[in-house]
């Protein structure tokens, strides 16, 4: 080859070598071009985001803030923020040092701050905040996204101020309120119920009915949702509930498919403890006064309680704990006041007898439908002497008489002699339930009493057909004799359908049970 070619060739790979430069040049060029694109993309998307997007070095000073930022905070310019701390921007309450270890930790944050603006106001956040790594795995920056959530944070709050609102309706009304959602587990029990049957609501929410001992036969309740869920005409009926301490009550309900509920099939019942209506309290009569004489308070709250939830304006005069009397009654529209000396608890207070009657005759005549319950009166004997709380006595049992009102006088025989008691009780009249001294029945009346007692103590159905069958008696003669014991107070007798059942009243096993001691 001579130098002619040589220099040729020489020349074609020259010309080559550059050509392979000038082509990945172009290549470098484009890829660059296009990072720069994709950084101008990434950094245009940034600033134009509608969330707050703030950067920030490793020692939390802001590096970079978006417009959506400066807006949010009320700030004007990039100038009045970068460079400053971030913790400048919050109101943190020591969370700062446990967002930055979490953030080294772990890389990422997300949770609620208070944010405080220019101008100091402050404001709700949702932060989702990550630290920003090299290839190596480096800490770089830190880098956060931030979303004003003031309105949904008052909204929030305007829920929950509104289920509390609506749950202190539910609670503070008199009438025992039960819910039961699509797969019957009890989703409402309200503070009547509560009271009523004893079993508080955590004992209940979310159980089913067949696995609760408060529903006398949680069968026939399953059914009757079953029909009102199958758009039946919501129906009255009468719902008998067993107390935590056994005993029953009876409740008349009126039930219907709540509406408007997501997931659908929720029954509600509304209902009305009418236990002493059925076995005491109908046969009271206005302008009397009552004595109950009973080591516990309950019978005679309870029968007091249940006269204010049937329309009555209730008094309750006693000496219990505040915070008891409040567990108690602070759902139901009753005033209250201790007797002491002393305010307790935000009541008013008696602290004399002459304060006791004055009371007494204020309320009575404000109120023409009047129920009192005088509690505790073993404090005013002690402090006051007998004598002198028996003449007072006279004086309120006036008072009761003369303006149509009702007294109940709760006493433990225990506090007073036979001589005192006998005072008492020539003042003031027994329950019509306790009034047993001037009955007198035949013994084959007596054998149908405790034959009912008997059944219901095993919660056995008694109908007029299973005495008929048990006694050998016909049909007449069955409801004859029945209806003999239920004008006499000793039973009542409860419609279901077509079928009517019979119940032993608290007269009738006074009278069984004195029957036995005699």
């Amino acid at each position: 080859m001579n130098d002619k070619d040589k220099t040729k060739g020489k020349l074609v790979n020259e010309l080559a070598v550059l050509h392979r430069q000038i082509n990945n040049y172009k290549r470098k060029e484009s890829k660059l071009k296009k990072i720069k694109e994709e950084m101008w993309v990434k950094e245009n998307a940034m600033a134009s985001s509608i969330n707050a997007i703030a950067v920030a070095d490793l020692d939390g000073n802001l590096t970079y803030v978006n417009q959506s930022f400066l807006k949010m905070w009320g700030y004007d310019s990039e100038k009045e923020v970068l460079e400053k701390p971030i913790v400048k921007f919050w109101k943190m309450k020591g969370k700062y040092v446990e967002i930055m270890d979490t953030l080294f930790d772990k890389g990422d944050w997300i949770g609620e701050l208070v944010a405080e603006r220019k101008n100091e106001s402050t404001f709700n956040v949702q932060l989702s905040a990550s630290m920003i790594k090299n290839k190596s795995n480096k800490p770089l920056c830190m880098m956060a996204s931030l979303v004003d959530i003031t309105e949904h944070k008052r909204a929030e709050e305007e829920i929950i101020q509104t289920k509390k609102h609506l749950q202190n309706i539910i609670n503070s009304t008199s009438e025992a309120i039960i819910s039961f959602d699509k797969d019957n587990r009890v989703s409402i029990w309200n503070k009547t119920a509560e009271f009523v049957t004893r079993y508080k609501q955590r004992e209940v929410i979310g159980k089913p009915i067949t696995k609760l001992g408060v529903f006398d036969n949680s069968n026939e309740i399953i059914d009757h949702i079953k029909s009102v869920r199958e758009g039946h005409k919501a129906c009255r009926d009468e719902l008998i509930l067993k107390t935590k301490d056994g005993s029953k009550r009876i409740l008349r309900v009126s039930s219907s498919v709540v509406e408007g509920v997501k997931e659908g099939g929720a029954v509600l019942f509304v209902g009305k403890d009418i236990t002493y209506e059925r076995e005491s309290h109908r046969k009271l009569l206005m302008g009397n006064s009552y004595l109950i004489s009973d080591k516990d308070n309950t019978p005679a709250l309870d029968l007091f309680m249940d006269l204010t939830r049937s329309g009555y304006k209730g008094l309750f005069i006693t000496r219990a704990n505040p915070e008891i009397i409040k567990s108690m009654i602070s759902f139901v529209g009753v005033q209250i006041l201790l007797m002491n000396r002393d305010k307790l608890g935000g009541f008013g207070n008696i602290s004399d007898l002459d304060g006791l009657i004055a009371k007494i005759k204020e309320f009575i005549m404000k109120h023409t439908n009047s129920v009192i319950l005088l509690d505790r009166v073993d404090y005013l004997i002690t402090r006051f002497s007998f004598e002198r709380f028996a003449e007072s006595l006279y004086q309120i049992n006036n008072i009761v008489s003369e303006n149509n009102s009702i007294l109940l006088l709760h006493l433990s025989p225990s506090v007073v002699d036979n001589r005192q008691m006998s005072i008492i009780e020539a003042e003031l009249q027994p329950l019509p339930s306790q009034k047993i001294e001037d009955i007198q029945i035949e013994d084959e009346l007596f054998a149908i009493l405790k034959y009912i007692q008997e059944q219901n103590q095993n919660n056995a159905v008694v109908s007029f057909k299973k005495i008929s069958k048990e006694f050998s008696l016909v049909k007449s003669t069955t409801a004859k004799r029945l209806g003999m014991l239920e004008d006499k107070g000793l039973v009542f007798i409860k419609k279901q359908g077509r079928l009517k059942t019979v119940h032993i009243s608290k007269k009738g096993k006074i009278l069984i049970h004195k029957r036995k001691i005699v």
